[in-house]
């Protein structure tokens, strides 16, 4: 068995490039939609939850944890790794099914377009309509319609 920090090393030179991609793919789907974008996140997204699902490393996580250990930045990244773990001690195809679903679901979120007068508007024209319109009735209407 290695030590705590040899592991924490290993792990944090996994974890760096695949955090780097997700945050890029969240990026890219949030603003373009595109369901290439959403298969490459869900992708993405799996690979980095399966390398927190393995159940003897997270054994070994936990023995550190519990034996305590002196140097404290040590032990932060191994209580961090705990909990970065523990809910994804999962098999894997549970870890799939759970990503595609989220995927699923942030996409449709962020795909979103309310509508107002049979025209579907952005958040941000929304605003732009609460904030400068005059009339009762229209601003209830794009109130309503920001509540979609």
């Amino acid at each position: 068995m290695m030590d705590a920090e040899t592991f924490v090393n290993q792990m944090a030179e996994k974890v760096a490039p695949l955090e780097r991609r997700l945050c890029a793919l969240h990026w890219k789907l949030a603003t373009t939609g595109e369901a290439q974008a959403a298969r490459e996140l869900a992708q993405a997204e799996k690979e980095f939850k399966l390398l927190f699902s393995n159940p003897d490393e997270f054994k070994n996580l936990q023995s550190w944890q519990g034996r305590g250990i002196p140097d404290s930045a040590l032990s932060r990244q191994v209580d961090l790794l705990v909990k970065a773990c523990t809910p994804n001690q999962l098999d894997e195809q549970t870890i799939a099914d759970l990503v595609e679903r989220q995927t699923e679901i942030e996409n449709t979120f962020n795909n979103f377009r309310a509508k107002l007068d049979g025209r579907e508007l952005s958040d941000n024209d929304l605003k732009e309509i609460l904030k400068i319109e005059t009339d009762p009735a229209r601003r209830r209407a794009a109130w309503e319609a920001a509540k979609q």
